[in-house]
């Protein structure tokens, strides 16, 4: 065996020797080569550089235009545009630091400036520079007020009721144009140029030459090696600017040849941002790299040798690594369900004497944050959870992404699930808070309490994400316990979604009416739609057994607004049949309400039935205003704005009724049938239920109390002053035909 060793040994360094030497040879090869090279990498460099300086300047121009022209437009909203609206608005401008100077010049050339002083000029001067059009842009400012510093003019015309009323401006120096663009690590050692086509040069950078007259072209004629190409070669560059072309050539001068790149400034008319660079500068940039070549290849043999004694020990290590990279989640950074499988096994098989639970959870109505606050802002509260849930798991335990906002662990069975869950709602609030997102984190869990130490993990995972969904939005638990019932109720949800689609398009969704009784006039006073699902066979699903499944996965949308298109056809058909036709109330579901669009919706619908104001009615229960409540408010209002009557179901049950009362004005209060239940056995809950009516009254809102069953409960009712009732004791819910063929005869 030690044979063995040293023969490997031998044979290894035998390797790295032979590596060293073809090292040495590559150097020498990529010496010689590496400085032609690197010049050419440094000449496309500038002539990138240069590029996107000239597109920065440019993007700065369009900017100033787009500055100057918003504010033309504001101040020609203005309407009179009095000495003080103008200087306002001028010393606002000011204040946001976007312009050295800004001033107004009205149709006659009285320039108003922002401290409120005003000044004189020849209006003629800036309408010779602006075209015909008035359409503004930037100009170079030859008149400037600060000597002879020349300056960039931003105008845009003040056009008000089709009449021109004066150009408003804003100056930037030339002298500091220049600080918006940098040429990354070339920039110290190049020279930069802001010219007209003519080689005047109208900015430049410290270090700049421009000889006598003022001038990069002169300049570079005065110090050409032969004159005469020069000013040819100068020649081609004029014409090549003046066609709106990019320069890159190399130029020969006395002391050393220098190299010029030049590109035009989109958006203006002659105007070329150029950069230079002299070849000693290269020559400079360029000598190191053949000693560092040198350097390198000494460095990359003793570095061998090095790692031939570690890189044993590392490779390990190195691979653990890599495994880690490949089981990361890249949107969140938490880990993916490959590594938490992985990790979950190690755990549950290293120890068995632990208690383990796997808890699947995501964020309650998280497609609504997606919906309203963006995706990039959704996905920052996903992080923020991760960085909160790693926070509050210990090494025995693993936690890992699912998918979307869905996230499972294998968590110690401790009992500070309730803490911890509590502990990341309120860290990943406080962040949502600080990006502006105010709709609550919630999180809802669903727990496996693991027996088995030898199942398979996604078994586990399926069971607590059983326990998961068993969650209804109507819970006021936001947790729950795996139970072998829940499969059997994950049957009948898969049966019941794989059937809706189709079951839709067939009509299987029947709309039935329940009437609402006029107790004192003792008639029928309208009636409330509620739909059935009614198989081909006859058998029937009740709303309690298909809505809850519906709000989970969103078809409870489509299913409101095919009750809403159902009952408008009913009214359409009985008004144009010249039957009497009754208020009908329509439920919609609080998921409904998060659609962009769904005021719209509700809009065409009616005007496409052309049903009047007083037959059609929404119904929305009072819990739909728990959360995002604001956002609720506003929704109401916008119906209420297209004349939709509402109703308010459920009244009574929660905690901000009175409140509902004062934001909305609701046309019809509906009194929950268990606050009236109480009133048969409570004095206190009479007493209240009368002055919910006489408040109503006051309002001018109608009061309908539902559930009513008993003639007790509805002599109760008058009373005290409720005349419309709903309930069995009048008529249960009936198809829409025996419902015609009974009240709108």
């Amino acid at each position: 065996m030690k044979k063995k060793i040293d023969a490997d040994i031998v044979k290894l360094y035998g390797i790295i020797t032979g590596l060293v030497a073809i090292c040495i040879v590559i150097c020498t090869v990529h010496v010689t080569s590496l400085t032609r090279s690197y010049r050419e990498a440094i000449l496309d460099k500038i002539n990138v550089q240069t590029q996107m300086a000239s597109q920065v300047l440019s993007k700065m121009f369009e900017k100033n235009i787009e500055i100057v022209t918003a504010e033309a437009i504001e101040m020609a909203h203005k309407g009179g545009l009095s000495h003080t609206v103008i200087c306002d608005m001028l010393a606002e401008c000011e204040r946001q630091g976007r312009f050295q100077d800004v001033y107004f010049i009205n149709s006659i050339g009285t320039v108003y400036h922002p401290d409120g002083s005003l000044t004189q000029v020849a209006i003629e001067e800036y309408t010779e520079m602006v075209d015909e059009s008035l359409d503004g842009g930037v100009y170079l400012d030859n008149n400037s007020s600060n000597g002879d510093e020349l300056s960039f003019m931003a105008i845009a015309p003040v056009i008000a009721g089709g009449l021109f009323k004066g150009y408003f401006v804003g100056v930037d120096s030339t002298a500091s144009i220049l600080d918006h663009v940098t040429l990354g690590y070339l920039d110290d050692s190049a020279i930069s140029y802001l010219t007209a086509n003519d080689g005047t040069i109208l900015s430049a950078t410290e270090n700049a030459g421009g000889g006598s007259a003022n001038n990069v072209y002169s300049y570079l004629l005065e110090q050409a090696k032969n004159p005469e190409q020069m000013e040819e070669m100068l020649n081609e560059g004029r014409i090549t600017q003046e066609n709106r072309d990019p320069i890159q050539v190399t130029l020969p001068l006395k002391m050393a040849n220098i190299y010029l790149s030049s590109y035009p400034i989109e958006g203006t008319e002659n105007w070329n941002y150029s950069c230079c660079l002299y070849d000693s500068t290269i020559d400079v940039m360029v000598r190191p790299i053949a000693i560092r070549a040198i350097l390198t290849c000494i460095s990359v043999i003793l570095i061998m040798l090095t790692l031939v004694a570690v890189v044993w020990k590392h490779i390990s290590k190195d691979q653990t690594r890599m495994e880690e990279l490949a089981y990361c989640d890249t949107l969140t950074g938490a880990k993916n369900m490959h590594y938490f499988e992985m990790k979950a096994r190690e755990l549950l098989d290293d120890n068995r004497d632990l208690p383990y639970a796997v808890i699947c959870f995501d964020i309650v109505n998280f497609r609504y944050m997606n919906e309203g606050y963006g995706h990039e802002k959704a996905d920052a509260i996903l992080a923020a959870l991760v960085k909160a849930a790693n926070e509050s798991f210990s090494y025995n335990e693993t936690f890992a992404r699912i998918s979307a906002d869905k996230f499972v662990c294998l968590a110690i069975d401790d009992g500070r699930d309730k803490a911890r869950k509590e502990f990341v709602e309120e860290r990943v609030n406080r962040y949502a808070n600080t990006i502006a997102v105010n709709y609550p984190i919630r999180i809802k869990s669903g727990f496996y309490v693991v027996t088995d130490y030898t199942e398979q993990i996604p078994s586990m995972i399926d069971k607590a994400d059983l326990a998961r969904k068993s969650i209804t939005g109507e819970s006021k638990k936001l947790f729950a316990y795996y139970e072998d019932s829940l499969i059997e109720e994950t049957r009948r949800r898969e049966y019941i979604e794989s059937q809706m689609e189709e079951a839709l398009e067939n009509g299987e969704f029947v709309p039935y009416l329940q009437p609402k009784w006029d107790m004192v006039e003792d008639k029928i006073a309208g009636a409330e739609a509620l739909v059935r699902w009614i198989k081909p066979d006859g058998s029937m699903i009740y709303p309690n057994d298909f809505i809850p499944i519906f709000e989970k996965n969103g078809f409870v949308e489509k299913l409101d607004f095919y009750m809403l298109e159902s009952i408008c056809k009913y009214v359409r058909r009985l008004l144009d049949e010249g039957k009497p036709v009754y208020p009908v109330s329509i439920n919609q579901s609080r998921y409904l309400l998060h659609n962009k669009a769904y005021v719209r919706m509700v809009q065409d619908i009616l005007l496409k039935y052309e049903i009047p104001k007083d037959y059609v009615e929404l119904e929305l229960t009072e819990t739909v205003f728990f959360l995002e409540r604001e956002h609720m408010v506003s929704v109401m209002s916008k119906l209420k704005d297209i004349n939709v009557m509402l109703s308010i179901d459920d009244f009574g049950s929660g905690f901000s009724s009175l409140n509902l009362l004062k934001d909305i004005p609701f046309d019809v209060l509906k009194i929950d049938r268990g606050f009236l239940d109480e009133t048969a056995t409570s004095k206190a809950s009479r007493w209240i239920l009368l002055k919910i009516v006489e408040m109503a009254e006051g309002l001018g809102v109608k009061v309908v109390c539902e559930g009513v069953e008993t003639k007790e409960q509805a002599e109760m009712l008058k009373e005290i002053g409720c005349h419309i009732a709903q309930g069995y004791l009048y008529a249960k819910p009936m198809p829409i035909t025996q419902f015609e063929e009974t009240y709108n005869c």
